[in-house]
């Protein structure tokens, strides 16, 4: 009787290995009618598991190239280092395309740890063990197809880290915002919000900073200088508000809206300091270690950098 039910047991642990619960629905959805789509189509990701050893190995990297100390300092790894080092075994990609083969299913596409496949949906609905249903949100007036619960074979799951296009439920349309005028932030605006104070930039040579400037962005002397005048109090016109050196590509004076936006906030929320900006274009989008050279033969003592519009 004992060795009965731990047989029955071992085989259960074995069959749901793999099982793969569909989440509860929230937020208004309800599910639908389970539906017979046959030869419709449907695309799903299968994403590989990283190596835990590789993984570390690379935060290791990443820590000695970021660390001005190592030897290592600024020898990053290529792309294609990066991907060599990240690419999935050949067991487990053939374990996956085994198991797609096995079951009819020959339209898939290997990229890196990603296994893209387009099938349909009776196909996949015997590869993974599952029924499909229409899942609605009244609210929305939205209505999408979505699997039940699926199965995984034991050993496409040891090599498996998830499974996207099954289960995923779309986000809430987005209504248009009405249009309104822009937010006023000034320099005023922000040494009063994050109390700013107590502080008077000193002009020498031992206090300046670098703005840098990527993708192909450029700023404007003129406007730089009517910046200062509309907002800011208090500062030297020709000293505070100019560039004093230009360091990387030729400036090309062209005032692009994410380059001037970068070095006026951050020279007009501390004028008066000495060497107010280098200004490193958009060459160094692709040469850190050029990027790198020039920043230290600047001798800059602060250096902003903007990316996607976030100031780091």
């Amino acid at each position: 009787m004992k060795l009965t039910f731990l047989l029955l047991a071992t085989i259960a642990l074995a069959v749901n290995a793999g099982l793969h619960s569909a989440p509860q629905l929230s937020n208004g959805w309800q599910q639908g009618e389970l539906l017979s789509l046959d030869e419709t189509p449907v695309t799903f990701v299968v994403s590989l598991r990283d190596n835990a050893d590789t993984v570390a190995q690379i935060k290791e990297i990443a820590l000695e190239v970021s660390d001005p100390t190592s030897n290592k300092y600024g020898n990053y790894l290529s792309s294609s280092e990066l991907a060599a080092m990240t690419a999935p075994s050949n067991e487990a990609l053939e374990t996956v395309s085994t198991w797609l083969l096995a079951h009819d299913i020959t339209s898939f596409v290997i990229k890196g740890s990603r296994v893209e496949v387009v099938t349909n949906h009776q196909l996949a609905r015997d590869l993974f063990q599952t029924r499909f249903q229409s899942i609605f949100n009244r609210e929305h007036n939205q209505v999408v197809v979505r699997a039940g619960d699926y199965t995984l074979p034991e050993d496409v799951e040891a090599v498996t880290a998830a499974v996207f296009g099954l289960h995923g439920l779309p986000l809430p349309p987005r209504e248009n915002a009405a249009s309104s005028a822009p937010a006023d932030v000034t320099p005023a605006v922000l040494t009063k919000t994050y109390n700013i104070g107590g502080v008077a930039p000193k002009s020498s040579t031992k206090n300046s900073q670098a703005v840098a400037e990527f993708q192909g962005q450029y700023m404007s002397n003129k406007d730089l200088s009517d910046f200062f005048k509309k907002y800011i109090t208090n500062y030297t016109v020709g000293t505070d508000d100019t560039v004093s050196k230009y360091v990387g590509d030729q400036d090309k004076q062209e005032g692009q809206t994410e380059a001037s936006l970068d070095i006026q906030y951050m020279m007009g929320v501390s004028p008066g300091r000495f060497c107010s900006s280098v200004c490193l274009s958009c060459s160094y989008s692709r040469s850190s270690s050029r990027f790198r050279r020039s920043v230290f033969r600047s001798e800059v003592r602060v250096l902003a950098m903007e990316f996607d519009g976030l100031l780091r």
